[in-house]
């Protein structure tokens, strides 16, 4: 055995055998995962603590970016407890079999979010977790009132919590859309209180609304930072989520005042696009169009029109207009339709949705497949053509 006298004094090279020591270093390396996960779990827990104090202390940030970077750490915990930095092409492929095979056994009709619309789902399969859904349009062309039936639908019939911003209307008004949809009554009598003749339908379509998931944020100063940590609390208190809708992406407060307007709305989309996937699940986000339509002999929008910053298109996997053309044509062939153009898929095919468009309530409906029936809505269940 080589001691310190032997080598000149110096600190013993190798350590006397121990058996109790090896056993328990070699017990510590093959220890099962089932053991060692709780300890990896509360070290990051630990560790997110940390940050977290140095950032208060360091006073790094104003107090709502430190919230929102609490949030964050916080989160990323609670995620980190079920994925890992990488799934094999293996486990992927397991996955997506699975999904097939639901698909082609009739046990699963797509692989998305379903929005109530027929043609527009068979295109996307559904609105796809993960994905940044952009809804574009004129004014007038009746962007809010697509949302609210794709809100609608999502809520009524998934049953799937569906988180609403709408940053230019409030509570109130969209209660007022709702109910007019839903009851198919005109909406401005909702507003003047002329509804007597109404009133068991109203009551009708208030019971099966509030039966709904649909959750309201109407807050008209709402920054990305403040809308993630929204969806975030709201998904961890609902056990998840089946859609996102934001009306609308240009009217969000921007958390870089200093940087110009086409970066901070590229920031603002690139935010949403990053939310769903933190999120699994789809984002819609309204946008304005440019005036450039306005100023074409054809009033369709393009691509090119989406305005403030071309970062909304390389962001969004779906970019979609709406086109009515009785809105610039008086003398239209197609009264009471509308467009649904899908100038972007980035899974997908592109293609274009006619829909049928009653302004009076107002509400976007599947067209009835019969020629003869030519502008009209297919009945709602339950209802006659």
């Amino acid at each position: 055995m080589i001691d310190g006298e032997a080598n000149g004094g110096a600190a013993p090279l190798l350590q006397p055998h121990n058996l109790e020591a090896e056993e328990s270093v070699l017990g510590a390396m093959m220890v099962s995962e089932a053991a060692i996960d709780p300890v990896i779990g509360e070290a990051r827990l630990l560790g997110a603590a940390q940050r977290i104090q140095q950032s208060v202390q360091g006073r790094e940030g104003e107090p709502q970016d430190l919230v929102e970077q609490a949030e964050v750490l916080l989160f990323n915990v609670a995620r980190a407890e079920q994925a890992g930095d990488f799934s094999s092409l293996e486990v992927i492929l397991d996955a997506e079999l699975n999904k097939l095979d639901k698909l082609a056994s009739g046990e699963t009709q797509m692989t998305g979010t379903p929005s109530g619309f027929k043609k527009l789902d068979e295109i996307t399969g559904g609105f796809q977790p993960g994905n940044l859904i952009v809804l574009a349009a004129r004014p007038a062309m009746g962007k809010s009132s697509l949302v609210c039936n794709i809100a609608e639908n999502v809520a009524w019939k998934t049953k799937r919590p569906v988180a609403f911003f709408s940053l230019e209307m409030s509570e109130t008004e969209l209660a007022h859309r709702f109910i007019a949809s839903r009851a198919r009554i005109p909406s401005d009598r909702l507003r003047k209180g002329n509804v007597h003749k109404d009133w068991n339908k109203v009551l009708k379509a208030c019971n099966e609304l509030a039966e709904t998931p649909l959750y309201i944020d109407d807050s008209s100063d709402l920054s990305l930072l403040d809308l993630r940590a929204k969806c975030r609390r709201l998904h961890q208190q609902q056990g998840g989520l089946g859609l996102v809708i934001v009306d609308y992406i240009q009217l969000m407060r921007s958390d870089d005042p200093r940087a110009g307007r086409v970066e901070q709305v590229g920031q603002m989309s690139r935010g949403l696009k990053i939310l769903a996937r933190e999120l699994e699940v789809p984002v819609i986000g309204i946008s304005q169009l440019s005036r450039a339509p306005e100023q074409r002999p054809d009033k369709v929008p393009i691509l090119s029109d989406l305005r403030e910053s071309g970062s909304i298109e390389q962001d969004a996997d779906i970019v979609s207009f709406i086109y009515r053309d009785e809105y610039y044509n008086h003398e239209s062939e197609r009264p009471g339709e509308a467009d649904l153009i899908i100038a972007k898929h980035r899974n997908g095919p592109i293609g274009t949705v006619p829909l049928a468009f009653q302004d009076q309530f107002p509400k976007f409906a599947n067209l009835a497949s019969s020629a003869a029936y030519a502008g009209a809505p297919e009945a709602e269940p339950g209802e006659a053509a």
